[in-house]
């Protein structure tokens, strides 16, 4: 470890007048490497997601740096989810998730460490401690709840105005029942990405609007509460059939609800 000594030349215009003022930065230093300190939790993280990549996986890093930390904060939060209502009412992250997502049932299996281990894959986000890696993945942990499949979807609404299925005005509605169609006729067998991309991309491209890439921003929205998250088809393998039709169909009777209350094909109120 080193410090690293700068001088910061001020200049005052009517007196020209030069002050130098000493700022020192912490460096680590290895070899002729020379590393601001403040960079280490980026190239931390880099080093994280080189890991979490690595093929054949290496057994002990995922257990010790992913798989372990994440289970406990998983039991943690479950442990949250069964205080008083008043409690976790409060608590924004409670109240966006549900159930667990099958594979964590049990959380001393093998399929709930293999299911965290590709989660934390496809996920986009940049993660590193356990609390970003569960924040980023929630909703590959848990089903998005009710109230944030509800929030979200009448979000993703307004940027639905102008949609079109085959050349007709859609609500979201139709859209996200588009997919249910499409997906329901692949079977078990089928599920897997010769057959998911052509699929999703033939209901996508059936999905028309100002906005480019609806038909995938509300597909997402349906299956994570989110508008963002991993890519597509790797999140259909990882949710797997069963499930990826159980949160199309929940996020369909969402928005069944809310269509039903609201005037000209407008989103309305849904308790």
């Amino acid at each position: 470890m080193t410090w690293c000594i700068r001088l910061v030349h001020h200049c005052h215009a009517s007196a020209k007048v030069i002050t130098e003022a000493t700022q020192f930065t912490p460096n680590f230093t290895r070899g002729d490497i020379i590393v601001d300190v403040g960079k280490l939790g980026f190239f931390r993280k880099k080093h994280f997601r080189r890991m979490l990549l690595e093929s054949p996986p290496n057994a002990v890093f995922l257990d010790e740096c992913l798989i372990r930390p994440v289970l406990e904060r998983v039991r943690d939060v479950e442990a949250r989810k069964g205080m008083t209502v008043g409690a976790h009412a409060a608590d924004a992250f409670l109240a966006s998730i549900d159930s667990l997502t099958p594979p964590m049932w049990d959380l001393e299996s093998g399929p709930a460490r293999n299911h965290i281990h590709e989660a934390t894959k496809i996920s986009r986000d940049v993660a590193y401690t356990p609390d970003e890696i569960v924040g980023a993945i929630r909703y590959l942990l848990w089903r998005p709840s009710q109230a944030q499949l509800r929030k979200t979807l009448v979000a993703a609404s307004g940027l639905a105005a102008t949609a079109t299925v085959g050349g007709n005005p859609a609500t979201p509605l139709d859209v996200v029942a588009l997919f249910v169609e499409t997906l329901g006729q692949l079977s078990d067998d089928e599920w897997n990405r010769p057959r998911l991309d052509p699929a999703i991309t033939a209901a996508a491209q059936a999905v028309q609007s100002q906005r480019q890439g609806i038909g995938h921003r509300l597909l997402r929205c349906a299956l994570l509460g989110s508008e963002s998250g991993p890519q597509i088809v790797p999140l259909l393998q990882l949710l797997g059939r069963q499930e990826t039709m159980v949160r199309l169909k929940a996020a369909r009777e969402v928005l069944t609800c809310l269509y039903d209350k609201g005037p000209s094909g407008q989103p309305g109120e849904c308790s």
